[in-house]
């Protein structure tokens, strides 16, 4: 089925954003990472862009691909198609970027939105820990410092990051404040603490901390 709608979209002589958003939705649905860039590197040259919630997908497979030069240039047309991203597309190039390893492109990006919100935080807290960038407490810090400043401190999704990404540093102390920071510890938030405690052979200090909490 999918091979006779390639062939009917390769017979269409005067191809558009409709015919080329098809069938990359299409590819998309079967995980085809390869011909979405292949299908999109084609539209690109006929000056073509597909609508946001496409292109999100597109970014995704350039992620999936670990393809960062060719990531920068997609970002770069972007920018020259849509002037600036929003949200949503702003948070797309976080994930790619961050996915291909990118991880001061990805912050680049972060830094130029208007506007934040859980995912662009986490997002970036969650693979400055998996890369192992933070190579000092000063970034980690500065990054936690800044939480604060947008009023992100008591999020839960974002206090379990901060919280992790402490522990990973062997900054206990940081944690903690991190974890008390936040309106409500729920079950899994006190259960990152608690490990990070343990983590560090400060299991009498996480019981009588966390239980005043």
């Amino acid at each position: 089925m999918k091979a006779n709608a390639y062939k009917g979209f390769l017979d269409v002589r005067d191809k558009n954003e409709i015919c080329f958003t098809a069938m990359i939705s299409s590819f998309i649905s079967d995980f085809d990472d390869v011909s979405v860039v292949e299908l999109f590197s084609k539209m690109r040259k006929l000056g073509l862009m597909p609508k946001h919630s496409t292109l999100n997908y597109v970014l995704g497979a350039y992620a999936d691909l670990d393809m960062l030069e060719e990531a920068k240039a997609i970002h770069s047309y972007i920018m020259k198609a849509f002037g600036e991203s929003d949200q949503c597309l702003g948070n797309a190039l976080i994930e790619m970027y961050a996915k291909c390893k990118g991880v001061d492109e990805a912050a680049m990006v972060f830094k130029e939105m208007d506007m934040h919100n859980e995912f662009s935080w986490t997002a970036m807290i969650s693979r400055y820990i998996e890369l192992k960038r933070l190579a000092t407490l000063d970034q980690g810090r500065k990054t936690h410092a800044y939480d604060i400043k947008l009023g992100f401190q008591s999020n839960a999704f974002i206090g379990s990051a901060l919280i992790d990404m402490y522990a990973k540093c062997s900054s206990v102390n940081d944690a903690f404040q991190a974890f008390s920071n936040m309106g409500e510890q729920d079950l899994v938030t006190r259960s990152t603490m608690m490990a990070s405690y343990a983590q560090h052979g400060h299991g009498e200090e996480a019981l009588k901390r966390l239980s005043d909490f």
